[in-house]
């Protein structure tokens, strides 16, 4: 980043403020029709008539999610006295719009987001009117810039904290969490040589004890071809088996099997009073976001990259991954067959997509936030400082392309599984 502010201007098109103008007269738009809104619809409406309601019904909770984000961006610009020139729902050709005051409303063609446009977000960006340039996102003072870029994610949080205090109240939460079972033992497995039978609990292997399923998982995935002792809770008995783990013949699955099938144990949900849920919906708040980034970091490491180009190159699916918007209609199908598993997991993806938007890299909103710090922290004695985000291009088209690479690779495995 540089001092320099703006681009060489061309002398005969500057504004007062020595910025680039495109002074020749837009081209009217067209605000498109209503059919154009009632094909969105019926394309909507089809997850739920031809795949599964509960996907509907997730994918419309996403939207109106999506719609909230950006409102708060919209709600952040205007009290900074910003001039919002547009506001849209989905990208792509506009179907239908109309105009409340100097801002655009509508909706567009392809439902894979939301945006509002305040002009002269960056140093680059010379396609404003001269008039406007005091109203532009770059003349803002810090902290109008700083909290119009984080309020969408911070909108995000808000829906997820409201989210997880409703879960709480009037679903409430499982007595036993991660009570589980056997629910079937395989023949000719590891687990039927041993003993174990239908109704056992495992809850150690080699003296280190395992509560949770997902756990013994990962253990028994991890120790092919060992021989364990595992302590087995069987009605009001300990007993204790001996087992050699089996090896996996499935090339997708690969590692140790036992051979048994889980079920869900003490199933009883237990509501929570409304002042006791308020300190616990900012426990489980903080609880998803250290998983979330714990998630984030798994699958960008060395280990996660590899294990992401493996599952590409095999058609294999991997748990270390995001998820396309297929998948996400997957999710909210199996999810949302429960009212308590659908708000839980809205309020998981509400976090989720908050802290990527957070990530400091243009184009996400973490980007203009950082730079926003970064030119408060340059700026010296009533002097603003400007920077130039130029340098920046190559590493923002260089995750423009990694998004669409992950993209077209989530879509695939999505589809393939």
């Amino acid at each position: 980043m540089t001092a320099n502010p703006w681009p060489p201007p061309d002398p005969e098109r500057v504004n007062q403020f020595g910025v680039a103008v495109d002074d020749r007269p837009a081209e009217p738009e067209p605000k498109g029709s209503p059919l154009g809104l009632v094909a969105v619809g019926l394309i909507l409406a089809s997850i739920g008539i031809f795949y599964s309601w509960g996907a509907f019904i997730f994918v419309m909770a996403l939207i109106v999610c999506i719609f909230l984000h950006e409102l708060g961006h919209y709600l952040a610009a205007k009290r900074a006295g910003m001039k919002v020139t547009q506001f849209f729902l989905f990208f792509g050709p506009r179907l239908w719009s109309f105009r409340r005051g100097e801002t655009e409303i509508g909706v567009r063609l392809i439902p894979a987001g939301a945006f509002v446009k305040v002009p002269g977000m960056h140093n680059l960006d010379a396609d404003v009117d001269p008039a406007d340039e005091p109203r532009t996102f770059r003349q803002a003072p810090f902290r109008g810039r700083f909290l119009m870029a984080a309020a969408g994610s911070c909108m995000h949080f808000a829906i997820a904290l409201l989210l997880l205090f409703i879960s709480l109240v009037f679903v409430g939460r499982p007595k036993a969490p991660y009570d589980w079972s056997i629910a079937d033992v395989l023949p000719a497995t590891a687990a039927a040589a041993a003993g174990l039978q239908s109704g056992d609990r495992i809850v150690a292997i080699d003296g280190v004890p395992y509560e949770r399923y997902d756990k013994v998982v990962d253990y028994i995935v991890g120790h092919p071809n060992a021989t364990v002792a595992i302590d087995v809770q069987r009605g009001d008995q300990l007993v204790t088996k001996t087992a050699t783990i089996g090896v996996s013949t499935n090339p997708c699955r690969p590692g140790g099997l036992l051979g048994i099938q889980s079920q869900a144990g003490d199933t009883r949900i237990t509501p929570v009073s409304a002042p006791k849920a308020v300190q616990q919906t900012f426990v489980e708040f903080g609880t998803t976001i250290g998983q979330s980034i714990q998630g984030l970091g798994k699958i960008f490491s060395p280990s996660g990259l590899r294990t992401y180009s493996k599952a590409i190159q095999t058609g294999c699916n991997t748990d270390q991954r995001m998820v396309s918007p297929i998948g996400a209609a997957k999710f909210g199908a199996d999810f949302c067959r429960d009212a308590g598993d659908c708000i839980l997991l809205l309020a998981a993806v509400n976090i989720f997509i908050g802290l990527v938007n957070w990530f400091p890299m243009l184009p996400f909103d973490g980007g203009h936030m950082v730079i926003a710090l970064y030119e408060k922290v340059r700026s010296r004695r009533g002097k603003r400082y400007y920077a130039n985000i130029a340098p920046l291009l190559p590493l923002t088209y260089a995750l423009f392309a990694l998004m669409l690479v992950l993209f077209i690779g989530n879509t695939y495995l999505d589809l393939r599984s």
